[in-house]
């Protein structure tokens, strides 16, 4: 995470709902709830939590997250960090202890539309078949 010697903090007792866009780096220790947008690095405190759609350069936890979770570059998620969200970025670092629950995708092509096969996707599923092979097992 870059330090560019600036930071904005959301203090402990701060309760911010709405919408949260900044450049630079931001720290929360408080709790928001709605939406953050960062040209920069977002650091979700220990005592922070954030019940969010994340949007921001680098993102290191150590709190609570429940939304989901996309980076330009890089997630870090310390040992008592916890997302509840899908999780989007070229880097992915986790400490014992994180937690994640939702969807990965980590990689250097995170975050790009894949090519849709044309041919399977205009197959739907027969119902039938399905419960059928589930019965069977």
């Amino acid at each position: 995470m870059a330090d560019s010697g600036e930071s904005t903090i959301i203090a402990n007792e701060t309760h911010i709902k709405g919408e949260l866009r900044f450049d630079g780096q931001a720290r929360i220790v408080g709790s928001v709830e709605g939406k953050i947008v960062a040209h920069g690095d977002l650091i979700v405190a220990e005592q922070g939590t954030c019940k969010a759609e994340i949007d921001a350069e680098n993102v290191q936890v150590d709190g609570a997250i429940e939304g989901d979770v996309k980076a330009g570059q890089r997630i870090q998620l310390n040992s008592k960090g916890r997302i509840q969200g899908d999780i989007v970025a070229q880097k992915l670092v986790t400490a014992e202890g994180a937690a994640i629950v939702g969807h990965v995708n980590v990689g250097p092509s995170a975050g790009q539309a894949p090519a849709k096969d044309k041919a399977a996707s205009s197959r739907a599923p027969d119902p039938a078949k399905a419960v059928e092979a589930a019965v069977t097992k």
